[in-house]
């Protein structure tokens, strides 16, 4: 924004970085309003949450009431904060599992806490959290829930049919 008005072009990443303020910092509605303006479709706006916690909820409520299409929680091991640390990304078009490796492998960009192998992992949820998404009345629908749900279930059941074994 210069002089009051929008530029005519769109941004492909925008990284909103909350740690110096309290993780229920003052970005308001209409901030994230006004950035979803901003974004092209392709776009990614990325802030971090925190590790698990209640304020999940209220990242997500402002994210997805401006109509971002794809939410998805990254979970992301770093040595500055305790783990899990949860970002959020949202999108109205990326997908987060259909990436160009040719092309991130021939930028040669040395890295220290990233590489290809770890990309879909960073999209799984820690137990706890999956159990925090699978609470009754829980109105937070993570993107991937869905998926969780079944597999959390299916552990559950399997822990039972151990149990009953082990009683026999």
């Amino acid at each position: 924004m210069a002089n009051g008005t929008f530029s005519e072009d769109l941004f492909d990443l925008c990284v909103i970085d909350t740690t110096d303020n309290p993780l229920r910092s003052p970005w308001t509605n209409a901030f994230f309003g006004d950035l979803k303006k901003l974004m092209a479709p392709h776009g990614v706006v990325t802030q971090n949450i925190g590790s698990m916690g209640d304020w999940l909820e209220g990242h997500y409520k402002r994210h997805v009431g401006y109509g971002f299409n794809k939410y998805h929680i990254m979970n992301v091991n770093t040595p500055e904060y305790p783990s899990p640390y949860f970002l959020a990304l949202m999108t109205d078009t990326l997908d987060m599992s259909s990436v160009d490796w040719n092309w991130w492998s021939g930028l040669e960009i040395p890295t220290i806490y990233y590489h290809p192998s770890m990309h879909a992992p960073l999209f799984e949820l820690p137990l706890e959290t999956q159990n925090y998404y699978n609470l009754e009345g829980m109105p937070w629908d993570p993107y991937d829930s869905r998926r969780l749900k079944k597999i959390w279930k299916n552990a559950k059941m399997e822990a039972g049919t151990r149990r009953l074994k082990a009683e026999l």
